[in-house]
């Protein structure tokens, strides 16, 4: 297949039941299936490990597909908003 990465801020396990390998998915808010990424509060910290990848993830992206999101600020957001900046440099 071609999708490298899952940024999932929903917690269903809805990749996993889909036959994504955990090991694509970063569950940045956590997971219902997962005892140890448990889902952390509005006013909780993400896992540093998780938002580290989740930097990376934005740093080397060339094509991101946002779906089922509000983009309304959450730090999920730059994986979508950085790559986004980055296509516009190069087209000007």
């Amino acid at each position: 297949g071609k999708l490298k990465r899952w940024i999932n801020q929903n917690h269903d396990g809805l990749p996993q039941k889909a036959g994504l390998p955990q090991e694509a998915i970063n569950e940045i808010h956590g997971a219902w299936y997962s005892p140890d990424n448990p889902v952390i509060p509005m006013t909780g910290c993400l896992r540093d490990d998780l938002f580290d990848d989740l930097q990376r993830c934005e740093r080397e992206a060339d094509l991101v597909i946002a779906l089922g999101t509000s983009l309304c600020g959450m730090n999920a957001d730059q994986v979508v908003v950085g790559p986004s900046k980055r296509a516009l440099q190069d087209d000007g």
